[in-house]
């Protein structure tokens, strides 16, 4: 006759203490996987908002170049030694012979503004003032073409 201990011994399965720390194996393996998938994705996030930001100041940079590479050294008068041009601190204008009102062509003049607003930078803002007249001077029927080139600029 077999005993007790004998036929517990012959039953397959797992102990309550096995399966307790199997699941809680499992749930370890879960938990680092998930850290490594989250920031995995915040690292994916941050070159995705640095590319942004890159090619945001390089598309302001090429096109403050194109007016700056077209600059026009205009005189109100054949007569008249200097030239439109106008250089602060924080502001500069000129006469370009780009415009982007005009679809690139036609005489403009340009206004470029960098306004500071505290610790976080501040903003640039270009403005430009289309047509001319032959003596560099706005014209009567022209209009001014206002675009803000950065949000956030640090000096």
């Amino acid at each position: 006759m077999r005993t007790v201990n004998s036929k517990l011994k012959d039953q397959n399965g797992f102990t309550l203490i096995e399966v307790t720390i199997a699941l809680t194996l499992l749930a370890l393996v879960v938990t680092i996987l998930y850290g490594s998938f989250y920031l995995g994705h915040r690292a994916i996030e941050k070159a995705q908002n640095r590319s942004e930001e890159s090619q945001r100041l390089r598309s302001v940079g090429d096109l403050l170049a194109t007016y700056i590479r077209s600059a026009y050294p205009c005189r109100p008068s054949p007569r008249d030694a200097s030239i439109f041009f106008s250089g602060e601190k924080n502001q500069l204008a000129f006469i370009s012979a780009f415009s982007s009102g005009m679809g690139g062509r036609g005489f403009s003049k340009v206004k470029v503004v960098g306004a500071e607003s505290g610790e976080e930078g501040g903003s640039l803002t270009l403005e430009e003032v289309i047509p001319l007249s032959a003596a560099c001077q706005e014209g009567d029927g022209g209009y001014r073409n206002g675009l803000v080139l950065s949000g956030s600029i640090r000096g």
